[in-house]
């Protein structure tokens, strides 16, 4: 029974921090760059593709699929980072955030390589300071969130790795 009751805790443990991760990195990629209506119709400030979207679908797939790489990050390779690393406690949201905010440099270091090289077109971060500045805007606030999900795993009475 009590190992039902670890499942079920692990379950619902994930289950919350993979939506309130994903949720608050939509909201940090609309806040950073929003969807602008000029008055010819809505245009996107973060997108990927070759062509204009059409529809407001296609406006918000490449948030959700940000918001989504981000949720991977912060959800799976940063708890598994820490599942091999083993950090004392005192490093656990240290090691957390690291993981997470490196993955998430890593990703936007690939998203710039396809726009380099034209296997898509998109937004680039390295390409300046200007660019660089909305990349962090959102990068920091979710690593910082992976270090506190770390915390707090480690903080429940039951291991929910």
């Amino acid at each position: 029974m009590a190992g039902v009751m670890i499942r079920c805790s692990r379950v619902l443990y994930w289950v919350a921090a993979s939506a309130t991760s994903w949720l608050c990195s939509v909201w940090l990629l609309f806040r950073v760059a929003p969807i602008y209506d000029d008055g010819y119709g809505p245009s996107p400030s973060f997108y990927w593709g070759r062509h204009a979207p059409r529809s407001y679908v296609e406006l918000l797939c490449p948030y959700w699929i940000a918001a989504s790489v981000i949720t991977l990050s912060c959800c799976v390779f940063s708890p598994w980072i820490v599942r091999v690393w083993k950090p004392r406690h005192s490093y656990l949201f240290l090691v957390s955030s690291t993981a997470s905010m490196v993955a998430l440099i890593l990703v936007g270091a690939v998203s710039d390589f396809g726009v380099a090289y034209n296997v898509w077109i998109g937004p680039t971060m390295y390409a300046g300071a200007t660019h660089m500045w909305p990349f962090l805007k959102i990068v920091v606030p979710m690593s910082l969130f992976a270090g506190i999900l770390a915390v707090v795993r480690s903080r429940l009475g039951t291991r929910v790795d």
